[in-house]
C-alpha cells in the first residue's frame, strides 16, 4: 500500500488558473486506474482525483470569467485550440490524454512538492483529492 501523502502547493496561480477549496470529489474507476499503474506515462507519486466542487478561493491575473466565493464544477481538460475542440467537441480533444496523465501543466510546470520532492498533480489538470485543486478557469 502507498504511503498517504501531504504535499504543499508549492507555486502560484499562472493568469488562467483558478485555486478551488474542493468541497466533494467523487472516486471513479479511472482513479483507481492511476493508484495501480495502469497509465504507464504517469509518474509517482502523484495526487489523482478528478471528479470535483467547490468554492474559488484564489484566481489568476487573466481570469475574468470567475471571482472568488463562486462554486466551480472541475471537470475534463482540453486544449481549446486542436479541430475538435475548435468544432466545440472538448471531449474529444486531441491532446486529452496528455493533459489528463502528465502530471504537470500543460506547460510542464509542477503544482505540488513535499520538502524537496516532486509530487505529480494536474491529473485530468486537477488532482483534486486534496483540500485544494488548481484549475483552468476556462468555461467552453
Amino acid at each position: 500500500m502507498r504511503q498517504a501523502l501531504k504535499p504543499e502547493v508549492s507555486v502560484g496561480l499562472l493568469g488562467v488558473e483558478v485555486r478551488v477549496r474542493i468541497v466533494a470529489a467523487g472516486m471513479c474507476h479511472t482513479d483507481l486506474h492511476g493508484r495501480d499503474g495502469y497509465f504507464r506515462t504517469l509518474p509517482y507519486p502523484a495526487v489523482f482525483g478528478h471528479e470535483s466542487a467547490g468554492v474559488v478561493d484564489a484566481v489568476g491575473s487573466e481570469v475574468h470569467n470567475v471571482a472568488v466565493g463562486d462554486h466551480a464544477i472541475i471537470s475534463f481538460p482540453w486544449c481549446g485550440r486542436c479541430p475538435n475542440c475548435r468544432r466545440q467537441m472538448p471531449s474529444h480533444c486531441l491532446d486529452s490524454a496528455k493533459l489528463k496523465r502528465s502530471g504537470t501543466r500543460p506547460d510542464g510546470s509542477m503544482l505540488l512538492a513535499k520538502g524537496d520532492e516532486t509530487i505529480y498533480g494536474a491529473f485530468f489538470e486537477q488532482s483534486s483529492f486534496a483540500m485544494h485543486a488548481i484549475a483552468n478557469a476556462r468555461l467552453s
